[in-house]
């Protein structure tokens, strides 16, 4: 839901580490550009092994020069503003190092990231891809722990030994690496407990679950729309944007969730005709979003220039906004309800009911 996030412990180590200078598996990705005008994207595509330098040749294919004139290229002929970014990924592993080094430079740089459907992304392209701020996977997810050799020279003194070190330290930092991404180490966690002999394929509860992904494309990796209490997720002829948004969107799904699961407990504790009228009003609100969707009309000034305010009264239009605008209400909603359970749930203590509360009728 929120494209911000500042770098913590593995910025400092990872970026400058020498270790960026591993050994590379045969081959490297090739890097594309490609220009999606639907869906107003631009897509940077990654087909082979992933390298120690990845970050460094995209950002590369990003900033590569203009022509001799000087002009704008492709990109910025085509897009004014509101250009998302998006890298395709397909690939079967390569280094762990490049794949997180990658992984971080995407997310500093507010990319998304996608595994297609035919795709495959496995062991270090894995590592990379959760650095992408929007994640779906159409395709093929595959993990597994840290290998001896993998990221780490390979000819070193006292050999056996040097390498044990370097996997440690990379696993280490692989757990911290996760945790930073998504919120939860379950990813590395369950690659670590599967070893490095063979591949984990991720099933769709997984990806769901792990954090993963934060779009669902497949409905095996949606929330059941029983489990989403405030919005019909079933299927409709021409569903609003609200509605595509918060059934497809598992940030917006698990604070849904958390919004069903204390409504719950609250009403195990209060009358709840106040609350429900209040929940209504939170469901208008959020529906509302939804005028946020379509661009402004346009307008004539005198000279016959036709205008686009896509700024009126300090609102942006389209589905960034309508995120936006969704982000803030599911997250205030989720925090207040969450308050209402914790102070309900003192207040119900023995110590407190009959310490500094008043008796209840």
């Amino acid at each position: 839901m929120t494209r911000s996030w500042k770098p913590g412990h593995l910025f400092s180590i990872l970026l400058a580490t020498a270790m960026a200078s591993a050994a590379m598996p045969t081959g490297a990705m090739e890097w594309t550009q490609s220009i999606d005008l639907l869906d107003k994207a631009v897509v940077y595509r990654a087909e082979g092994p992933v390298v120690a330098d990845d970050a460094e040749r995209l950002l590369a294919l990003i900033e590569k020069p203009k022509g001799a004139t000087g002009s704008l290229d492709i990109v910025d002929r085509v897009f004014s503003h509101g250009t998302r970014i998006r890298v395709r990924l397909n690939s079967n592993g390569g280094s762990a190092v490049g794949g997180i080094r990658l992984g971080i430079f995407m997310r500093q740089r507010g990319f998304d990231t996608v595994v297609p459907a035919g795709a495959e992304c496995h062991s270090a392209c894995s590592m990379a891809f959760i650095g992408g701020v929007s994640r779906s996977v159409s395709g093929i997810y595959g993990i597994h722990s840290i290998s001896p050799g993998q990221g780490a020279p390979t000819v070193l003194p006292d050999q056996g030994r040097r390498l044990m070190e370097q996997t440690q330290w990379l696993s280490s930092n692989f757990t911290i690496y996760v945790r930073e991404m998504l919120g939860s180490s379950e990813m590395a966690d369950a690659a670590l407990q599967f070893g490095s002999e063979g591949m984990k394929l991720v099933t769709d509860t997984e990806l769901r679950n792990w954090k993963v992904i934060t779009i669902a494309s497949r409905p095996q990796q949606a929330f059941k729309a029983e489990e989403l209490s405030t919005i019909d997720c079933s299927a409709a002829a021409t569903p609003s944007t609200v509605k595509k948004i918060v059934c497809n969107d598992l940030g917006f799904g698990r604070s849904d969730v958390g919004i069903t699961k204390a409504l719950k407990e609250l009403g195990a504790r209060i009358d709840m005709k106040a609350l429900n009228a209040e929940q209504s009003r939170w469901t208008s609100y959020r529906d509302n979003c939804e005028r946020l969707a379509t661009t402004p009309p346009q307008r004539m000034e005198p000279s016959g220039r036709v205008i686009v305010d896509f700024h009126t009264y300090g609102r942006v239009y389209g589905q960034t906004a309508v995120e936006g605008c969704l982000d803030a209400a599911y997250k205030l909603r989720l925090r207040e309800l969450d308050a209402l359970v914790s102070y309900y749930g003192v207040r119900d203590e023995s110590v407190a009911a009959n310490g500094w509360h008043a008796a209840r009728p």
